[in-house]
């Protein structure tokens, strides 16, 4: 599947070896939930200012029928690092919006009638 990807960097440089990695990650969301309509990712850098490195912040915003799943405020010192958790954070919420479309979660009327 070719997902629709905008990345949008602040105050920082991607490199090609980056870009990469997000686009296979943002792939790999696909694996969870194949309706996936879009994927945005911003990544805001330390600015030329800061001369150790991070903090890196991402956000990303995966577009769903219906819906979007936000990853917000995922930090890091490296950028690798950044991008692997804000990714895991995705794929965690991908994965319970799918379970519920799925219909495999229980509603709390549910869980009373049960007790």
């Amino acid at each position: 599947m070719d997902l629709p990807l905008e990345i949008t960097t602040r105050d920082t440089h991607l490199s090609d070896r980056n870009a990469a990695l997000i686009r296979k990650k943002a792939e790999g969301l696909t694996k969870y939930y194949t309706r996936i309509t879009g994927c945005r990712v911003v990544i805001d850098g330390p600015g030329d200012s800061h001369r150790s490195g991070g903090p890196y912040k991402l956000r990303i915003e995966v577009e769903v029928p219906g819906s979007n799943v936000v990853v917000d405020k995922q930090v890091a010192e490296d950028i690798e690092a950044a991008i692997r958790s804000a990714f895991d954070a995705a794929r965690r919420q991908i994965k319970d919006y799918a379970r519920v479309q799925r219909g495999q979660v229980k509603s709390r009327s549910e869980e009373d009638a049960e007790e």
